[in-house]
C-alpha cells in the first residue's frame, strides 16, 4: 500500500471520527459510552470510501453509501427506529458537511484548490475534524441538542410517511447532486434538509415534553 493511499484512509478515519461525534452530540448520546463501535464503523466505511473512489471510480456513491451506513449503525447500536435513525444519520451527515463547505470556501476560496493538491484536502478535512469536536464539546459542555427518545416506532400514519417521502428525496437529490458535482446545489439541499430536520427535531421534543415523556 503506498504513502497516498495510507494518507487517505488516515484523515478520511480522522474527518468520519469528527462526522461521529457531531452527530451524536447533536441528539445528546454521549460519544464516550460508544468509542469503539463508532471507530470500528467509521475505519470500516473509510475503507469502502477508499475502494469506491480509487479502485472502482464511484467516488460519487460515496456520501450515500456513507448516509446509509450510519442509517445502520443508528438502528442497531442506538436502538432507533428506521425514521429516527434516517434523520439522525442525515441531519448529522449535513451539518458536517456545510461547515467543511463553508470552511472550504473560507480557506481556499473554490474546489478547484482540492483537485489539483491532495494535500489541500487533507488540511481540509484535519481543520473540520478540529472545528467540529470543538463545536461538538461546546454543545454537550452547555446541554444543547435534542433527546433522542421521542422518535416513535415506525406506524404508517400521514407523518411518517411524509418524513420518510422527505427522507428518500433529500437522499436521491443528494445522489444526483454529487454525481453532477454541482457544489452550490449541494450548499442548499445541506441547508434546506437540515433546517426541516432540526425544526422537526425539535417540535417531537417539544411535544415529547408537553405528553410527560
Amino acid at each position: 500500500m503506498s504513502w497516498e493511499s495510507v494518507g487517505f484512509i488516515f484523515f478520511s478515519i480522522l474527518e468520519g471520527i469528527g462526522l461521529v461525534t457531531l452527530m451524536l452530540t447533536i441528539f445528546r448520546f454521549k460519544i464516550k459510552y460508544y468509542v469503539w463501535p463508532s471507530l470500528t464503523i467509521v475505519i470500516f466505511m473509510s475503507l469502502a470510501s477508499f475502494i469506491l473512489r480509487n479502485e472502482l471510480s464511484l467516488s460519487y456513491v460515496v456520501p450515500i453509501i456513507n448516509v446509509v451506513g450510519f442509517m445502520f449503525f443508528i438502528a442497531i447500536i442506538f436502538k432507533q427506529s428506521t425514521v429516527g435513525s434516517a434523520i439522525i444519520s442525515i441531519t448529522g451527515y449535513f451539518s458536517y458537511g456545510i461547515i467543511q463547505v463553508l470552511l472550504a470556501k473560507a480557506i481556499y476560496g473554490n474546489m478547484q484548490a482540492l483537485e489539483s493538491n491532495i494535500a489541500n484536502g487533507y488540511i481540509l478535512q484535519t481543520v473540520t475534524f478540529i472545528v467540529c469536536s470543538v463545536l461538538s464539546w461546546y454543545l454537550y459542555g452547555h446541554g444543547y441538542g435534542f433527546a433522542v427518545d421521542f422518535f416513535d416506532k415506525f406506524k404508517f400514519k400521514f407523518e411518517n410517511i411524509f418524513i420518510v417521502s422527505v427522507i428518500v428525496s433529500s437522499i436521491t437529490l443528494f445522489a444526483i447532486i454529487m454525481y453532477a458535482l454541482n457544489l452550490t446545489a449541494m450548499s442548499v439541499l445541506f441547508l434546506i434538509s437540515l433546517i426541516f430536520f432540526l425544526y422537526y427535531s425539535f417540535r417531537k421534543e417539544v411535544q415529547a415534553v408537553r405528553n410527560g415523556r
